[in-house]
């Protein structure tokens, strides 16, 4: 209990601003000293002094939303919502002009007193979504929500601005004395950071957890509204209701990939997925959002509903993501080729819907036009044990990628593509039992084959091919042909424990424009392995225990070759001159005879010859580790630059 000021009566202490910060601080329980008019909710009591709640002008006067909490507490009947007559105040929370569609003042809760102004619109008829009681329930009263939802012209993206605002305005700070500043030290590490990193760092955040930080202060406001304006992606929370989560799919104006794969334990009906869908349809970004990821909602999603969802609404929609939903076959796949919009699909993801989807699921997919899939350019399948033994990619695919990763049961993979053929990527990592790889694409880039421990019979014929990673084929020793003349960034064979010499050697002379070579653990090489090429720049050959010798005519920057217990050997020589159709380049000769050069040879306890870096160690552009290369005598031993 607290004395009214100008009176000796006991009242209310009413919460003050700022006393629950983010909660109550922009309610305004004030003395009206220049209206006296009566309200409803200025009814004293009489007895004992000054009527509670009274003021030096005999009474006390609350605006806005303060008055549902006022008429509360003294059990009156009714609130008025609308602008008091007179009173020069504006309502506690008025948001652009205060008016709501059409101009028409009104307010969120339906009362007695107000049952005959046609202004005012009763509670019961707000329909405010659910999405802002879940997202700003905890620090916002539900008369604030429904006031600002309504003034807002029932506007949810207009609405979570007005709330994120909220810590925007300047207001009135409490009687009394002022608190001491606070003391700061360092740097305000927050302050420092460009924007754009700011936006990073809110991308890690869920929508939820953004608009709690956005009440905190100034800066996180302007920063959290930036974010959901210019947010591309969108991953709904798991912790808001359907109706909540239809409401906030909406609310976000420019985003171009809507991922529902954490509401597995929220959406466990296709109506509810359906309903997401359309919120996100019914808002903004209807036209802009080309990708939905369905991942993982099994129980949602199955062969009948894929249809469906391209029935939303959301006809931008070219990338869909069902992978894990089990009850996707074959059939699936089929109903999509049949729907309308499917033939503008572009990409596609099956990855674990095993058994379902088989090998003819998948040529479905490659064949483009005569699959039902004219535009079909990305196709993932990864851990769909329902594909099979051998399988052929059709000749004249439009798939720019392909993505096969731990397909146990794939036994052989073979790609003669014509020459018009588009795909640019091939990934079949972690293929288990495959023994057998022979891909012919003119346009390929990039082919990883790594982890595929029972391939046996290698075969590339591809003429743009950049990078080729084979690491870890434990039983590679068949490679039939490797005609990559453009194979520039990387050859990974580490780990490849079949590969020999002979092999390796080979491999490297269809490759003159190799820069990075990467053989560790490749312990059958025995002998002497030498490379000439113009381009090489970076061998690692870590592990190769029986490895002899190493000669290489190349422009080499950084060779390691640690724990070669059996190498004797190194020499690092010129690379050879131009061919006569080849260009040198600007300052080509000059340049590799300049460069600085990192060898690591620690731990090659055989190592008798280091030849070729005597003249880098003079200039002082050789960084060289020749711990425990116990037999290297000091004479071989390159001198040290002071």
């Amino acid at each position: 209990l607290g004395i009214a000021p100008g009176g000796g009566g006991a009242r209310v202490d009413m919460p003050r601003k700022g006393q629950h910060r983010g909660r109550q601080d922009w309610l305004d329980y004030s003395d009206d000293d220049e209206d006296d008019a009566p309200g409803p909710s200025s009814a004293g009591r009489q007895g004992g002094g000054a009527s509670e709640g009274s003021s030096k002008h005999g009474r006390r006067r609350v605006h806005g939303v303060d008055r549902a909490h006022h008429a509360r507490l003294h059990s009156d009947v009714g609130v008025d919502r609308g602008a008091l007559q007179g009173s020069p105040r504006a309502r506690a929370f008025a948001i652009a002009d205060g008016t709501g569609r059409g101009g028409v003042v009104v307010g969120a809760r339906g009362t007695v007193d107000d049952a005959d102004d046609a202004r005012i619109v009763p509670r019961d008829h707000l329909q405010m979504p659910a999405a802002l009681v879940e997202m700003f329930g905890a620090s916002v009263p539900v008369e604030a929500l429904e006031d600002a939802y309504v003034q807002c012209g029932r506007s949810l993206s207009r609405t979570v601005d007005a709330l994120l605002a909220l810590t925007l305005d300047d207001r009135r700070k409490p009687p009394g004395p002022a608190p001491p500043p606070e003391s700061h030290t360092g740097v305000d590490l927050w302050d420092a950071l460009p924007r754009e990193v700011r936006l990073l760092i809110l991308d890690r955040l869920g929508p939820k957890d953004a608009a709690r930080a956005a009440s905190t202060c100034r800066d996180f406001a302007e920063t959290v509204r930036a974010w959901r304006l210019n947010a591309r992606g969108l991953h709904l929370p798991a912790d808001l209701s359907v109706p909540g989560l239809a409401s906030l799919a909406g609310a976000y104006p420019l985003i171009t990939h809507l991922s529902l794969r954490k509401l597995k334990g929220v959406v466990r009906d296709p109506a509810d997925v359906r309903r997401v869908l359309v919120g996100a349809a019914a808002g903004p970004a209807v036209c802009t959002i080309t990708s939905v990821d369905l991942e993982g909602l099994d129980a949602a999603v199955a062969d009948e509903h894929l249809p469906g969802v391209l029935d939303c609404g959301l006809d931008a929609v070219t990338e869909l993501n069902v992978g894990r939903c089990r009850r996707v076959t074959d059939k699936g796949i089929a109903a999509l080729a049949r729907h309308r919009r499917g033939g503008d699909l572009r990409g596609l993801s099956l990855a674990g819907c095993s058994p379902g989807v088989t090998a003819d699921g998948l040529e479905a997919l490659l064949r483009g036009k005569s699959g039902g899939f004219p535009e079909m350019r990305r196709v993932d399948v990864s851990g769909c044990m329902g594909i099979r033994g051998s399988v052929t990619v059709p000749p004249r695919t439009v798939a720019t990628s392909l993505r096969m990763l731990n397909v146990a049961s794939l036994t052989e993979l073979h790609a003669k593509l014509t020459a018009d053929a588009p795909l640019e990527n091939l990934s079949v990592s972690q293929c288990g039992n495959l023994r057998v790889l022979c891909v012919s694409a003119p346009r390929l880039e990039r082919v990883n084959a790594s982890m595929c421990k029972s391939l046996r019979r290698l075969e590339l014929r591809c003429e743009r091919l950049d990078s080729a990673v084979l690491q870890h084929c434990a039983e590679l020793t068949d490679v039939r042909e490797f005609r990559c003349p453009s194979l520039a960034s990387e050859l990974n064979v580490t780990g490849c424990k079949s590969l020999t010499t002979t092999t390796l050697t080979s491999m490297l002379r269809e490759t003159p424009r190799l820069r990075a070579l990467r053989a560790e653990g490749c312990v059958a090489l025995e002998g002497e392995l030498a490379a000439s090429n113009r381009c090489l720049e970076v061998v690692q050959m870590d592990g190769c225990s029986r490895i002899g010798g190493v000669r290489l005519a190349a422009p080499v920057r950084t060779l390691v070759a640690k724990n070669c217990k059996a190498l004797a050997a190194v020499w690092i020589e010129d690379p050879p001159p131009p061919e006569e159709e080849e260009e040198e380049g600007e300052g080509g000769e000059e340049r590799w005879k300049n460069r600085s050069i990192r060898v690591d040879l620690r731990n090659c306890s055989s190592l008798e010859r280091l030849v070729g870096v005597r003249a880098a160690a003079t200039e002082g552009r050789l960084t060289v580790d020749l711990r425990g290369c116990t037999s290297l005598p000091p004479s071989a031993r390159p001198p040290m630059h002071r």
